[in-house]
């Protein structure tokens, strides 16, 4: 069974929002926003909900900009982690949440230096630091 999984790539003033997570997998982790889709809604609506649930923002979906699929051991299933860019931040964001110790900004030129969980540095590297003078990361 493949499991979807969406989370929101913000950029806003050459800054990207993470989250460090407070549970397993990956606990202490920093990465974007984002969790499961619920039955009954689109991948984008997921994006939107979680980052509303996590960080207290509101954002718009700009696109797809990857989708890993990774192997969960644990829970013998495949998940899909579809990485969306968001724009538009709009909102109080919060320091922490229920599922975030916390909310904050990096600045592009360092995340590189953040804790980051494999696969989002991965996708980071490859699909948003490399293009960030194109429109995907603007």
């Amino acid at each position: 069974m493949v499991r979807e999984i969406g989370l929101g790539i913000i950029i806003n003033n050459n800054e990207i929002l993470l989250v460090k997570r407070k549970f397993p997998p990956h606990e202490g982790k920093w990465a974007p926003p984002g969790g499961f889709l619920d039955d009954g809604e689109s991948i984008g609506e997921c994006v939107k909900r979680e980052v509303k649930e996590e960080t207290g923002l509101d954002v718009k979906i700009k696109g797809l900009i990857s989708s890993v699929t990774v192997q969960d051991h644990e829970k013998d299933r495949v998940n899909r982690i579809n990485f969306f860019l968001c724009s538009q931040p709009k909102g109080k964001k919060r320091d922490k949440s229920e599922e975030c110790v916390s909310i904050r900004w990096f600045d592009l030129d360092k995340v590189s230096s953040a804790d980051l969980m494999p696969v989002v540095r991965k996708v980071l590297e490859e699909q948003v630091l490399k293009k960030r003078g194109s429109s995907c990361c603007k």
